[in-house]
């Protein structure tokens, strides 16, 4: 992680370089993640329960997070919860207008969290799905 942590722009460049992860990557996702330093994932003990995805950021001018995570859990009937955290953005950068304060997730369908967790630009379900992993062919 040290050795990745020195190199300038290594993930924004990864994860928006990604075949698989590029053409869910919208223009404002861009603008995040040239702020973004360090990626993690750490599984729940029971790596069938879930898992959690935290963003961590240099300060920056769209919002004041230091990090944004994201905690996927599947109970034991299959279903699936996921929560965000909620995105203070800054005075004027908020998506679709508006001031500074919570995120305004475009969906409306808790896919949001700051970075859409969504298929291609225009479609409709979110991105991380349980039963076929990340863009149905990896696997976060």
């Amino acid at each position: 992680r040290a050795s990745i942590a020195g190199v300038p722009g290594f993930w924004p460049g990864a994860l928006m370089g990604h075949p698989l992860l590029a053409e869910y990557v919208t223009d404002r996702d861009e603008e995040v993640f040239e702020h973004l330093v360090d990626v993690s994932v750490q599984q729940e003990d029971d790596v069938k329960s879930g898992y959690r995805i935290a963003l961590a950021f240099r300060p920056n001018p769209l919002f004041s997070n230091a990090e944004l995570v994201k905690t996927l859990r599947y109970a034991d009937d299959g279903e699936l919860t996921m929560s965000a955290t909620t995105v203070q953005w800054k005075e004027g950068q908020r998506p679709g207008g508006g001031g500074g304060g919570a995120d305004g997730g475009r969906d409306g369908q808790g896919c949001g969290g700051g970075v859409r967790w969504r298929r291609p630009r225009g479609g409709g379900r979110c991105l991380v799905r349980r039963e076929t992993g990340l863009a149905g062919k990896a696997r976060v």
